[in-house]
């Protein structure tokens, strides 16, 4: 290759550049073994080494053709240098390929075409961490009905890609196009506190988290022994694998030729008993955490008994059936929970029938008036002058207008959704940001360095897909930056953030039947107020009528209205409020309008 430069290619194909500089080298994994999902944050993974003597610094960067918005980051890499990077790109266009490039003012040290392999939104994508021989490659490429996927619940075309713990992205944004995760082989203490933090907030949002046993099962969970549904202990020989027969609906048996390993492990108080061996220790549990789960399977999902088993299709469909049913989002075209950052009064047209009536009085006075108090001066030659001068007097009047109904100040409007786990402190926080200039310039947003931003999907001043409206760079560091958010005067444009964050629960909640109707006794934890929440299940598609909570106080409200969905509910609700979503369980939850 050019210049002795070394490429090393995981999981794609990527070229290299001919005006690399000397003495660069990269190693890059992109996505989830090459795959994403359209319309989806993914990350990028750049390893760069510079085996030269100079100092190859610069900003390191993604582009495309189309519908490609992506993170830019700058990196010092000095001579005899290793950095290991993320970058994230979010892609709405059906474009496989993108570039990567190492640039230094208007020089480029090195570049790489990276191919990607798109996945629509009827997709289901499984990431596989270790296992020999490519654990759960025989689900790739299979229709698996009743599944939930990020995107919805039906039948869905199976993606498996396969991982090492360290192509987990520390900003959960990029873990949106996944839907399912299984650790089969992997030290998940080694993830990082943010990584670990990512797959949390990832699974709050509506993520399946598999946790293998086995040989490697004390490995797999110890860096999530706090989300298991179980507790887990040494492991033990076990000669009969067909309780999970009976939990796939197989009949056909699962032969084994002798003993396999299985961890043991303790039931988790509130996790759900899916299949135990004879002597009750759990072959399969699970737990709702946040709007997702998170499951264990006390055997290697890699057992060749298992893979050659005809119902193992079924073991996974039934463990990955559709579970959750609350509101949907994406984090840059949240149409329906974003809109509340757009709804400001100076947004608003002035009062039509105030200009009326001023534009009623100008032509009285520009015409009639101005005609007959010349001719009574006897001037009448002067309307070449007096007519300019009441126009112009007229024009700073509407200016005066419009200046006091829009305003001379900065505004600024958030809208968020914020999906808790119920039972720690860990949060998913998705919304819009939305500016109010009025002058013409441009912004930038200070973020945390785990938050993910761009232009939201839409704006009250350009519609999603306009390019020439989707400015905004967004700018890595410690913290992330978005900046160069271009706003006309007088003008707003929204911005979508999401982010992971720490929560502690601010309800309980417990429920009664009362007859037909579900009661439920709904408790504020947190330190503040809530006036206008409203407690909705939608998997009955019921809501409460609005009550208020003061800091402690207890009350119990009765869901009795139906609604046709609840991520419409937060809509047609908000009215501009900035309404937040506490989701809890299997996706039930508060809506709060501050």
């Amino acid at each position: 290759m050019l210049g002795g430069l070394l490429l090393v290619l995981l999981g794609f194909a990527a070229a290299a550049g001919a005006a690399d500089a000397p003495g660069l080298s990269a190693t890059i994994k992109a996505g989830f073994e090459g795959n994403y999902r359209n319309g989806e944050w993914f990350g990028v993974q750049v390893t760069l080494s510079n085996d030269s003597d100079d100092d190859r610094s610069g900003t390191l960067g993604l582009t495309a053709q189309g519908g490609l918005r992506a993170a830019s980051l700058d990196i010092a890499l000095p001579g005899h240098s290793r950095k290991q990077v993320w970058l994230y790109a979010f892609n709405s266009d059906y474009s496989g390929n993108i570039q990567l490039a190492l640039r230094r003012g208007g020089s480029i040290l090195l570049q790489r075409d990276v191919s990607l392999s798109f996945n629509d939104n009827s997709s289901f994508i499984v990431a596989v961490v270790g296992g020999e021989g490519g654990a759960l490659s025989s689900l790739s490429g299979m229709t698996l009905g009743n599944i939930a996927t990020t995107q919805g619940s039906g039948s869905s075309r199976t993606t498996v890609a396969h991982i090492g713990l360290d192509e987990l992205p520390p900003a959960p944004a990029a873990l949106d196009g996944l839907d399912a995760l299984v650790i089969v082989d992997g030290d998940t203490v080694r993830l990082s506190e943010a990584q670990r933090a990512a797959v949390r907030a990832w699974v709050v949002g509506g993520g399946d988290l598999v946790i293998a046993g086995g040989q490697a099962g004390a490995s797999n969970a110890a860096g999530f022994a706090d989300t298991l549904p179980v507790r887990v202990a040494a492991p033990q020989p076990l000669a009969d694998l067909s309780p999970l027969a009976m939990f796939a609906g197989s009949s056909e048996p699962i032969t084994l030729t002798g003993q396999v390993v299985a961890s043991g492990a303790t039931l988790q108080p509130g996790a759900r008993l899916l299949a135990a061996s004879p002597d009750g220790n759990p072959l399969l549990a699970q737990r709702n955490y946040g709007r997702g789960r998170v499951s264990y399977i006390a055997v290697d999902p890699n057992l060749g008994a298992l893979r050659a088993w005809g119902g193992y299709t079924n073991l996974w469909q039934s463990l990955f059936a559709a579970h959750y049913s609350g509101p949907t989002f994406n984090a840059l075209n949240m149409n329906r929970y974003g809109f509340g950052a757009s709804l400001l009064p100076q947004l608003d047209l002035p009062d039509p029938v105030l200009l009326f009536i001023i534009l009623l009085v100008y032509i009285a006075v520009v015409g009639p008036l101005n005609y007959l108090l010349l001719r009574q001066l006897g001037r009448r030659e002067f309307a070449w002058l007096t007519i300019p001068l009441i126009t112009l007097l007229f024009a700073a009047i509407f200016y005066a207008i419009g200046y006091q109904s829009k305003g001379g100040d900065v505004l600024i409007s958030r809208s968020a959704v914020v999906f808790a786990s119920g039972q720690d402190d860990t949060a998913l926080v998705a919304g819009t940001v939305g500016i109010f200039s009025p002058s013409r310039t441009s912004y930038s947003l200070s973020l945390s360095d785990t938050a993910l931003a761009g232009d939201a999907g839409y704006s009250s001043s350009s519609s999603f897909g306009n390019t020439s409206a989707n400015t905004s760079n967004l700018r890595l560091g410690a913290p992330n930056r978005l900046t160069d958010i271009a706003i006309s005067n007088w003008q707003q444009r929204e911005v979508a953030v999401q982010d992971n964050i720490k929560l502690p629960p601010q309800f309980s909640a417990q429920a009664r039947l009362d007859g037909p109707t579900v009661k439920v006794t709904v408790k504020n934890l947190a330190s503040q107020p809530y006036t206008d929440a409203v407690l909705y299940a939608p998997s009955e598609q019921q809501v409460s009528a609005s009550f208020s909570l003061a800091a402690g106080e207890s009350k119990e409200v009765a869901l009795a209205k139906k609604y046709s969905g609840a991520d419409q509910l937060v809509s047609d609700l908000s009215g501009g409020n900035g309404g937040r979503v506490y989701c809890c369980g299997s996706g039930g939850g508060v809506v709060y309008f501050p």
